[in-house]
């Protein structure tokens, strides 16, 4: 049976494979791991945020209990074994991005069905660009953007889509642009211009 340790590990490398900019300050502890903005700025604690999620959802899918808590400047999972690991679980952890499926209707749906269960909604505005937005725009919705992001973007590699954060959000409630299926592989253009005319 893996250790503390190396379930933490296992995590850590999970959180890079995400390619999370900029990537948040990890204070790593016995059974706990504090995830800090590297700035003090909304991608960076969306960044912070897909973080713990990654990190948590890795941990319970190797039997440990995780558990989320929302700081104030702050995000920390607090973990313990043991524990059954969820289905759901066991399908985002072992979630590997870029095998080409198609977006389909239904990858669309549990994409926005996923955003949801984290307290955000997901909008297509083109065939291949999402946005993501918040009931408010402060720091702790922008720490939620990023649960949902990071379940978002583990959903579609599940469902072998290509889903990748294109860029933060341009104003207001809109939080983030996620790029879906063949625009996954464009450069940035769109998420870009959106943050521009924001």
């Amino acid at each position: 049976m893996p250790s503390p340790r190396e379930k933490l590990d296992v995590a850590l490398r999970a959180v890079d494979r995400l390619e999370l900019h900029p990537p948040a300050r990890l204070h790593v502890r016995p059974w706990t791991v504090r995830a800090e903005p590297a700035e003090a700025t909304s991608a960076a604690r969306i960044s912070a945020g897909a973080t713990v999620f990654v990190l948590a959802v890795t941990l319970r899918a190797q039997g440990s209990a995780a558990r989320i808590d929302l700081l104030p400047g702050a995000a920390a999972v607090r973990f313990a074994d043991l524990r059954a690991p969820a289905g759901e679980d066991l399908r985002l952890a072992a979630a590997r991005p870029d095998r080409g499926e198609p977006l389909t209707d239904d990858v669309r749906r549990g994409l926005e069905r996923a955003a949801a269960v984290e307290g955000a909604a997901l909008r297509f505005v083109d065939d291949g660009h999402a946005v993501l937005l918040t009931p408010r725009d402060d720091a702790f919705a922008q720490w939620v953007a990023g649960l949902a992001l990071a379940r978002v973007l583990l959903t579609a590699a599940a469902a072998g889509v290509p889903a990748r954060w294109a860029e933060g959000g341009s104003q207001g409630r809109v939080q983030a642009v996620v790029a879906v299926g063949t625009a996954a592989a464009a450069p940035a253009k769109f998420g870009a211009a959106a943050a521009a005319s924001g």
